[in-house]
């Protein structure tokens, strides 16, 4: 079994994450064994939960930690 996951990135995306990505990046959590979280500052979304991504508000230059 691997060690925990963290990974630093930024949203590069023009439009920031709206539902067509986070849609996307769901399906890809859900189809993990593991519990994957997405952090902006203090705020934590269940990767697998679109409307959890959403709600990060994450504009284009968003600073996010993805956790697993």
């Amino acid at each position: 079994m691997s060690g925990p996951f963290q990974q630093n990135v930024t949203v590069n995306l023009a439009q920031g994450l709206h539902m067509i990505p986070c849609s996307r990046i769901a399906q890809l959590a859900r189809e993990t064994d593991c519990e994957v979280k997405v952090i902006r500052d203090e705020q934590v979304a269940d990767a697998r939960n679109i409307l959890d991504l959403l709600m990060l508000k994450a504009e284009v230059g968003t600073a996010l930690v993805v956790q697993s």
